[in-house]
């Protein structure tokens, strides 16, 4: 090329640069070009005598590869292509490694970019043909080798060589897309590499240029993710590792049968055999034993070992007081009564009896509170540990407990006796008129408002037991997760500002709410309701909620299926995730939240299962200043919330699945029946803010483009 043409081609190429947007004056320019720069140029973009035969035909007989035929006429039923949109002069420039000035222009569909000090060095690209890709086929002298991993078909023709390396090369690429199968060429002059190098570069070159033709949609490697694997083996509820789930399990394990292990705990019980007799495990946490004296009941009616039965009854008549006694004169039963006021040293009915003594403790008439129905004793002479305070706040508290639970349903007559010794405390319901409370000493360490928070609690359980006889008769321990928890509850709607229960919470119930349901929790449970107190308007909205539980039947199902049960639990697991349960005192209930941690730093995916009543917590964080596209799928009854920011502080939650994760975010997954999952994909993490699909953009249509056919790089045959 001339020095007159090069300074025509640079002045052109800036003129298109400068009026690209306008179609009219890009038109024009084709015209232009060809009258000025003349067959030089014209030679030198389709392999003229004067410049390499870059954009040739193929040549498919091996014996004619010393001739090669000048390359297509221009079409003038398409206008010149966008070279920048094929492949841009910066990369042809970094293709060429070299200094100085670049010309790129376009003749009608071919592009051509020549280093402006020497013509050699040049990259263009233009139609190809399917005669490429026939068997024996010959561009530039010489067949070719197949490319992988470019497009859907390629062929690399190496160069001839020059004094210092491959004067130039050319690559042919097919690829099927919308418009028509693609044909195209790229070809690249670097006289001063190898052509190793060179076969490299041009490769390069057409693997940039391929996304950008119209129609073609390349598909990605498949993203390599991280398998996220998220613990849903059930572990045991720490707080009810008590004398009745010691009775059951090694029950399970063989260790020992039911009649076997009921007398065993009821010596313990007793005081007649340590701790060490009949569990050797962690220590227990749950001093109850209530369950136990009303599984010995039924043994003694139906159990199967006559011998066991008689033992156990005999137990159980040392445990347990005969109400008849408590009315007549001492008897010889082991019982001694006392009409007086209350024993003391000085004036001692009891003598030298080491039997148990017990004092009636009249109890004042209070509204609401039928007189006579609630009874307190006291053993004074055997149990120093009783003192003045104790008895006030027992009576008190019987009390306080009765007026609020007549309130709520069927009160038995409630006989509490404040026993000597021991280190239980139990229920004996005797049937729908009487139930009776036995109050070991070791409570009278604890402080009064604690102590008689404790009573509350140990007479909801005959409110309980006698509003729900025959269901918790029908299934003794597969109640305990709402009995407990009621019971729990209705201590603390006696005593709102106390917050005993609350030392039954934020420790134990966070060591497993994430590998237990509300069925497999006891204690901990009263959250649970005392999130339901304020929804559904108070205990006796939620006695009315437990009047439905079918005897014998599938509590947890029947429950799921309650009036809004999924939103409500729902919406219970967000709260505990803020630390913003209500409580019936005031202010929120204390609680730090477990979660599980999910650090994102590339592709990941997992999947979360929800069992019913169950809660999958996730903080998921995404490094500073990096994005990770999102996305989930959901099957199933289940719901799911987001929010940013950590847990245990209040936030706002969205229940639309977001597609983009910056920063730290928290996932709640909850389900109230079973066959729920929830499926998480992290497909890319990066500093870009825009996770949408590029293959989402509507398609190009045969109208919008100029690549489009007539084009001479389709082919729809």
């Amino acid at each position: 090329m001339t020095s007159t043409n090069k300074g025509l081609v640079a002045s052109a190429v800036e003129w298109v640069r400068a009026s690209k947007q306008n179609k009219q004056l890009a038109t024009a320019l084709g015209a232009v070009l060809v009258v000025v720069l003349g067959a030089s140029l014209f030679a030198n973009l389709f392999g003229g005598d004067d410049g390499p035969p870059l954009v040739a035909d193929t040549i498919t007989s091996t014996t004619t590869a010393d001739t090669t035929p000048d390359g297509p006429e221009a079409n003038s039923e398409v206008p010149p292509v966008d070279c920048g949109r094929l492949i841009t002069s910066d990369e042809a420039f970094e293709a060429l490694d070299v200094l100085g000035g670049m010309s790129q222009v376009s003749q009608n569909e071919v592009c051509h970019a020549t280093w402006s000090d020497d013509d050699s060095f040049y990259v263009q690209i233009g139609p190809g043909s399917p005669n490429d890709f026939a068997p024996g086929a010959i561009i530039i002298g010489v067949t070719g080798d197949t490319v992988s991993d470019l497009g859907d078909e390629a062929i690399w023709f190496g160069g001839p060589e020059a004094e210092d390396g491959g004067a130039y090369g050319v690559v042919a690429v097919r690829q099927a897309t919308q418009h028509g199968d693609l044909y195209y060429r790229v070809v690249l002059g670097r006289p001063n590499v190898d052509e190793a190098t060179q076969r490299e570069i041009t490769i390069g070159l057409a693997r940039t240029a391929l996304p950008r033709f119209p129609g073609v949609v390349i598909q990605e490697a498949p993203i390599e993710f991280e398998f996220v694997e998220f613990p849903d083996d059930p572990a045991p509820d720490p707080s009810a590792q008590g004398l009745a789930e010691n009775l059951l399990a090694k029950e399970e394990a063989g260790d020992w049968s039911r009649g076997e292990g009921l007398a065993a705990t009821l010596r313990y019980m007793l005081g007649d055999a340590p701790i060490t007799e009949i569990h050797t495990g962690p220590e227990l946490v749950d001093n109850s034993g209530s369950l136990i004296i009303e599984l010995a009941r039924e043994y003694v009616e139906s159990g199967d070992d006559e011998t066991l039965k008689g033992e156990i009854q005999a137990l159980l008549d040392s445990l347990t007081i005969n109400l008849d006694d408590l009315q007549s004169e001492p008897v010889a039963s082991g019982l001694i009564v006392s009409r007086v006021p209350l024993a003391t040293e000085e004036q001692n009915p009891c003598g030298d009896n080491s039997t148990e003594c017990l004092d009636e403790v009249p109890l004042p008439s209070r509204a609401g509170v039928p007189d006579g129905k609630y009874t307190l004793w006291a053993d004074l002479i055997n149990g120093p540990g009783w003192q003045a305070g104790d008895i006030e706040a027992a009576k008190v508290a019987i009390l306080d407990s009765a007026a609020k639970y007549e309130a709520l349903g069927s009160m038995p007559s409630v006989t509490t006796v404040l026993r000597a010794g021991g280190e239980t405390l139990y229920v004996d319901y005797l049937g729908s008129e009487n139930c009776v409370l036995y109050i070991s000493e070791f409570l009278a360490d604890f402080d009064d408002d604690k102590f008689q928070q404790i009573l509350a609690r140990e007479m909801a359980f005959c409110l309980i037991a006698s509003e729900f006889n025959t269901t918790i008769k029908a299934d003794q321990a597969g109640t305990q997760w709402w009995t407990r928890g009621v019971v729990n509850y209705l201590s603390g709607h006696v005593y709102p500002s106390t917050n005993l229960e609350h030392e039954k919470l934020p420790g134990e119930l966070a060591s497993h709410e994430l590998s237990t349901t509300l069925a497999g929790r006891t204690w901990t449970n009263w959250v649970f309701f005392e999130y339901l107190h304020g929804f559904l308007g108070g205990p006796e909205a939620i006695l009315s909620l437990l009047r439905e539980l079918p005897p014998g039947g599938d509590h947890i199902a029947a429950l799921a299926d309650a009036d809004s049960m999924d939103v409500l639990f729902h919406d219970f697991e967000r709260a505990l995730t803020d630390a913003n349960v209500g409580d019936l005192g005031p202010g929120t209930v204390p609680y730090q939240p477990p979660t599980w941690t999910l650090d994102v730093s590339g592709p990941l995916e997992g999947t979360l299962t929800a069992e019913p009543f169950g809660v999958r917590r996730i903080q998921i964080t995404v490094p500073n200043g990096m994005t990770a596209c999102f996305t989930t799928t959901a099957q199933g009854e289940m719901s799911s919330s987001w929010r940013t920011g950590v847990p245990g502080e209040p936030g706002t939650w969205d229940e639309l699945e977001p597609t983009t994760l910056q920063g730290v975010h928290m996932l709640v997954v909850t389900a109230v029946k079973p066959g729920s999952s929830y499926h998480i994909q992290v497909t890319d993490v990066s500093e870009d803010p825009d996770c949408e699909d590029d293959e989402d953009s509507p398609p190009t249509t045969l109208g919008d483009c100029g690549l489009c056919p007539p084009s001479q790089y389709y082919h729809n045959d």
